[in-house]
C-alpha cells in the first residue's frame, strides 16, 4: 500500500525538479541572449577628458568656438580629406548618425581635421558634402594648426611618441574612433568608427544622455 502510494508522489517529485532545471536552462540561455543583446559601453578616456576652449571656423569659414556647442551632445569624429578608406567609413557612419537624429537640436556632430594645413574650409566642404553633411548640423572643423592640435590633444586623441611610422597626420592614433561628448563638455567615450555596430553604440549614447538631460 505505502509502495503504490508513493510511486506517483515521486513521479510528481522528479517531474517537478526536471520542470525546474528545464526553466533555469531556458532562463540562462535568454538571459545570456539578452545580456549580449546589450549595448557595450563606450571605451572612457584615460585619465578623464573634455572639451577644452578652442576658436577654429567650420565648413563655411564662419567661426565656431565651444560656447557655440555648449549644451548639446557631441557626436566628434576625426578626418583628413586625403584619407582613402578610414576617413571615408567613419564620414559614412557619421551620415547615417546624422539622419538619425534630423530636426534634433540637442545634437551636433563635429569632424575636426588632423590635417589643418592641407584640410581648408572648401576642402572639408567639399569632403563633407559627398557625405550629405548640413552645415547646420554637421560642422567640419579647422584653423591655425597650432589651435586645431592643440584641441585635439586636450581634449581627445593621443600622439604616437614612439617615433615609428605613422600614416595618421599629426602623429595621432586612434583617429579613427568616435567620441561622444556630454552636455556638459564631458567627453563621455569613444567607439571604433570603422565597425559595423558604431552607429548602433553612438545612437543609444546619445539618447541616453539627451534623456539624462531632461530627466534632471
Amino acid at each position: 500500500m505505502s509502495e503504490g502510494s508513493s510511486g506517483p508522489t515521486s513521479l510528481l517529485a522528479r517531474a517537478g525538479l526536471l520542470g525546474l532545471v528545464v526553466a533555469l536552462v531556458v532562463g540562462a540561455v535568454l538571459g545570456g541572449y539578452f545580456a549580449a543583446r546589450r549595448p557595450e559601453v563606450l571605451l572612457t578616456p584615460a585619465g578623464g577628458r573634455s572639451l577644452a576652449p578652442f576658436r577654429l571656423v567650420d565648413q563655411r569659414n564662419r567661426p565656431v568656438t565651444e560656447a557655440d556647442l555648449q549644451g548639446r551632445v557631441l557626436v566628434v569624429s576625426f578626418v583628413f580629406t586625403s584619407c582613402s578608406v578610414t576617413c571615408l567609413q567613419v564620414s559614412h557612419h557619421l551620415s547615417e548618425i546624422q539622419k538619425v537624429f534630423e530636426g534634433a537640436d540637442d545634437v551636433r556632430l563635429v569632424s575636426i581635421t588632423v590635417d589643418p594645413r592641407e584640410d581648408s574650409p572648401e576642402a572639408l566642404q567639399a569632403f563633407g558634402e559627398k557625405f550629405g553633411a548640413d552645415p547646420r548640423r554637421w560642422l567640419f572643423l579647422t584653423g591655425e594648426s597650432t589651435n586645431v592640435h592643440g584641441l585635439l590633444r586636450k581634449s581627445f586623441l593621443a600622439v604616437d611618441e614612439t617615433g615609428g611610422y605613422n600614416p595618421m597626420p599629426g602623429g595621432y592614433v586612434d583617429a579613427d574612433r568616435i567620441a561622444v561628448v556630454g552636455r556638459d563638455g564631458r567627453v563621455v567615450g569613444f567607439v571604433r568608427g570603422t565597425t559595423p555596430d558604431c552607429v548602433d553604440k553612438v545612437v543609444r549614447s546619445v539618447n541616453a544622455l539627451r534623456t539624462e538631460g531632461t530627466t534632471r
